[in-house]
């Protein structure tokens, strides 16, 4: 989990009082103004722009009525609504450069990065002597490396965030995104210590704090990131995610009790053994029939998802060799591996714990001859299509990992990897692609090495099921 940085651009209003052309009802101006300001610190940012609104009516040429009312929309996240008004207070004060600049920022937070640059080009080209120049510059690169993010070019954000952080190092908020920029590629160290240096000039960020504890949690280090969860709960003790930080170390805590493979071993078998035992299904049970709900009850549940689960089940059928095959079946009642959705997090806990986007349920017979097998007799697999710190619809590859992930489990990888680029490792991490590794292939094979191979390795490896 990320917590999300917004820049806040403050505003000296006196510097702009005093360039207002009018004079006439001076102090009844300045009242409206004051208590809009007041109003948006108490956040309440509609209140301010229906008090600037009927004030508009007794001062239709002030560009700073305008100007404020910008700033109420830009506060209640309306950022059409925003510009519309900053270009109001343009057009009425052509010299006018917070209103400029004002805009580019309500474009980079509504990310529409590239309408942005042109009014970032403009206020350095108009303003060449203003004192906040290096930031100014630092922002429009830092803008330039929200767009590259978003189209996932985090090799180009991060080389724009470095040329941010050259221009700018004492700033915290180009460290942190530099910080995020270097997490999102993988390179988990160097985030590490960009969110240190963010944290050497703010000390009390506690988005740096808890995205250091998200790093260790990637990197496999459980004790070092509950320390800093835990450092995070004490810097914020009414966050409003604490319960899921609390779940999310009680959830580390387990995993630090837990016997492992070597993070960098051909496979992680060691780490699927639970109580000395391999979960494996049955040779006679195989192809395994599988059932995937319609969701038609489950608002915001798209096509692609289910695709996403299928090619899943493709994915690790190759990966075994087609040791492991399935067929479609169009009845729950039928089937050894049941998959549903849900967009209520709740639905996708286990073991107490809130942190998960999916949760794998299963059945298994112990082999009372056997020590070291159990055979899986059912399982049932439900994703939430919803991120559970936004309340957002998952995206595809989210999507596409969660659904491999829980397959995995449904297969009899029942503990996790150690490796954060393994698709069974045990904490949602950037550095885990929506594929699968070379680890997870070879430990799939291992499980399930004794059993025939079942038809072309290149053929589809589930059919409809026909009764």
């Amino acid at each position: 989990m990320r917590r999300p940085f917004r820049f806040l651009f403050a505003l000296t209003l006196s510097t702009l009082v005093a360039s207002e052309p009018y004079a006439i009802a001076q102090a009844q101006l300045d009242q409206v103004i004051d208590t809009s300001v007041q109003m948006l610190k108490s956040g309440r940012p509609m209140d301010a722009v229906a008090l600037l609104q009927r004030a508009s009516a007794q001062f239709p040429q002030s560009a700073l009525l305008h100007f404020q009312m910008g700033n109420g929309y830009s506060d209640a996240k309306n950022y059409q609504a925003a510009i519309t008004e900053y270009n109001e207070a343009l057009r009425l004060q052509p010299r006018f450069p917070a209103s400029m600049l004002n805009i580019a920022y309500a474009y980079v937070n509504a990310t529409q990065y590239d309408l942005a640059m042109p009014w970032f080009d403009r206020y350095l080209r108009e303003n060449p002597g203003a004192t906040n120049l290096v930031e100014v510059k630092s922002q429009m690169l830092t803008a330039q490396a929200s767009k590259c993010a978003k189209e996932k070019r985090y090799f180009d954000a991060k080389k724009l965030m470095e040329q941010a952080c050259e221009i700018n190092p004492s700033s915290s908020t180009m460290h942190f995104k530099l910080a995020r920029a270097c997490d999102e590629l993988g390179d988990t160290q160097r985030a590490i210590s960009e969110y240190e240096s963010c944290l050497r000039l703010k000390p009390d960020y506690s988005p740096a704090i808890f995205n250091i504890a998200g790093c260790y949690q990637t990197l496999g280090r459980p004790r070092d990131a509950i320390a800093w969860f835990q450092k995070y709960l004490n810097q914020e003790p009414n966050a409003p995610d604490r319960s899921t930080v609390q779940n999310m170390i009680a959830k580390l805590q387990e995993k630090g009790t837990q016997s492992t493979a070597n993070p960098h071993g051909a496979d992680y078998m060691d780490s699927i053994v639970e109580n000395g035992r391999l979960y494996r299904w049955p040779p006679a049970r195989l192809p395994l029939k599988v059932f995937v709900d319609s969701a038609a009850s489950v608002p915001n549940f798209r096509e692609a998802y289910r695709n996403a689960l299928l090619e899943s089940l493709s994915a690790w059928a190759l990966a075994s060799q087609n040791k492991v095959t399935f067929v479609l079946v169009p009845d729950s009642r039928y089937a050894d591996i049941s998959c549903d959705w849900t967009n209520n997090p709740y639905e996708v806990r286990q073991s107490g714990s809130d942190v998960e986007q999916g949760v794998c349920f299963m059945q298994a017979l112990t082999n009372k001859r056997s020590r070291v097998d159990s055979a899986i007799d059912r399982a049932n697999v439900r994703i939430l299509t919803i991120d559970r710190e936004t309340s957002k619809p998952i995206s595809d590859d989210d999507m596409k990992k969660t659904c491999l992930h829980e397959l995995g489990h449904a297969l009899g990888l029942r503990g996790h990897s150690n490796n954060n680029h393994d698709i069974m490792f045990f904490s949602v991490s950037p550095t885990v692609w929506p594929v699968l590794s070379k680890r997870d292939k070879a430990t799939i094979l291992r499980l399930y090495e004794t059993y025939p191979q079942r038809g072309n390795t290149a053929a589809a490896p589930y059919q409809p099921y026909q009764q």
